[in-house]
């Protein structure tokens, strides 16, 4: 099993210094938001290793880092031995609404980080790409569920996505309005 930390990235640095890592995989879209937008991570004690775990209702991995190396793009890829993996507590059932979060949360992410870091060269039909993917997201949450916290977290999240993507100069307002209304 791999993990793979990109330039830019909150953890990036931690790449070339941990040796113990805790995955988890949240079923509710909030905590992803949370994650994302307010970096709010709940942690609790792990089971077999030192690190602590996200606190998640979801399946867990608890691994030991058995190698790593820089790939391309300065990509830190971390190799991953689990020790623990435990299926998380109760049912579940897909939610689509956490499908389409995390394609808004990808888009988002790859936006801010173009928007802060203009030094790559990225095209803007890679942005173009990347609001068309914020605004079918963002449509596919509002339709995928009742819950007002997630299409709220949502909202959130596609305004700022569009507002980094309009820092990259590849868009401006008017393209979006009119992407939106096609």
């Amino acid at each position: 099993m791999v993990a793979r930390l990109y330039p830019g990235t909150r953890i990036y640095s931690l790449g070339y210094s941990v040796y113990e890592v805790c995955l988890a995989q949240p079923y509710n879209p909030l905590s992803y938001y949370n994650a994302v937008l307010k970096h709010r991570v709940s942690l609790t004690p792990a089971k077999a290793i030192h690190a602590p775990c996200p606190e998640a209702e979801g399946p867990r991995i608890e691994a030991v880092v058995s190698a790593r190396y820089t790939a391309a793009n300065n990509t830190i890829v971390l190799v991953l031995e689990p020790i623990l993996v435990e299926e998380g507590s109760g049912w579940y059932t897909y939610a689509r609404s956490l499908g389409c979060s995390i394609e808004l949360l990808i888009a988002f992410t790859r936006l801010r980080h173009w928007a802060r870091y203009r030094i790559e060269k990225v095209s803007c039909d890679t942005i173009r790409w990347l609001v068309y993917t914020v605004l079918s997201s963002y449509s596919c949450v509002l339709h995928s569920t009742w819950n007002p916290e997630i299409h709220r977290a949502a909202a959130t999240t596609a305004r700022a996505a569009l507002n980094y993507a309009y820092l990259t100069g590849c868009v401006a307002p008017s393209d979006i309005e009119e992407a939106y209304h096609s």
